[in-house]
Parts: C-alpha cells; sequence; structure tokens
C-alpha cells in the first residue's frame, strides 16, 4: 500500500501565491498543502534556529519570542500537513494575522518586535491558501466525482 501522503502530483497543478482561482482536484489541494507545509516549516525551523542562537549571545528581547513563534509555526505545520487538519491551517491564518499586525506595529513604534512586513503578508496569504486548501481536500474527498 503506497503512502497517500508523499505520493507524487501532477506537474500541471502549479500555483500562484496572488492566484485564487477555484481548486477542483484533490491533487492540487495536495499540491497547495505540501508548498504551504513547506513554506511554514521553513520560517518555523529558521526562527527557532535564530533563538537558540540569539540564547547563546544573550539577546534577551528577542530569542524568546523566536524560539516561541518557530516552535508554533512547527507544531500547527505539522499537523496541517499530516493530518490535513482544518483547525491547524485556522490557527495558522489566526498566527499569521497576528503577526502581521504585531509587524505592523512594530514598524509605526507602538510595540517591540520584528520589522519584516513583506515576510508577514507572504505567510499571511500562503495562510488563507492552507485554509482554501484544506477545506477543499476533505470536499473533494468526500464527493470524489
Amino acid at each position: 500500500m503506497k503512502n497517500k501522503l508523499f505520493n507524487k502530483t501532477d506537474s500541471k497543478t502549479k500555483w500562484n501565491l496572488l492566484s485564487f482561482k477555484k481548486i477542483t482536484s484533490v491533487d492540487e489541494s495536495v499540491r497547495l498543502i505540501k508548498d504551504i507545509f513547506w513554506a511554514f516549516m521553513g520560517v518555523g525551523l529558521l526562527l527557532l534556529i535564530l533563538g537558540i542562537i540569539l540564547s547563546f549571545f544573550g539577546v534577551q528581547d528577542l530569542y524568546f519570542g523566536f524560539i516561541i513563534d518557530g516552535f508554533v509555526y512547527v507544531v500547527l505545520s505539522l499537523i496541517f500537513f499530516f493530518k490535513r487538519s482544518r483547525i491547524a491551517a485556522v490557527l495558522l491564518l489566526l498566527v499569521a494575522i497576528t503577526s502581521v499586525i504585531m509587524t505592523t506595529l512594530s514598524m509605526l513604534g507602538l510595540n517591540k518586535g520584528g520589522s519584516n512586513i513583506l515576510l508577514a503578508i507572504i505567510l499571511l496569504i500562503a495562510a488563507i491558501h492552507g485554509v482554501r486548501a484544506t477545506f477543499a481536500y476533505h470536499i473533494l474527498n468526500k464527493n470524489p466525482s
């Protein structure tokens, strides 16, 4: 029996970050879920590594937040990918919205934190696609016609 999680999907199912076209097949939704998983996993692992490195140098204002954010991204993205969880997708969306709000407040000088608004917006768009993909996956898997 083959493992459904790691089957190769059709190469025609490429997607664009700014394209919100309708997801019409299970293969498209799986491809989108895989791509979004790698995006959030990459950011989460990067934050964890940076947090650990900064903790060794004693940068106390940053490292704890990096480690918490990285841990949340890694755990939610693992649940999102392996369980195809709609709840994890919505939680990733809420975390991404919070990230955009906190980054905006930081840029305005009202809060301390990150200043990479472009990354926060990209993760927000990816999280929106993640919610779309998981809901489409479950709808299309229920009605395969």
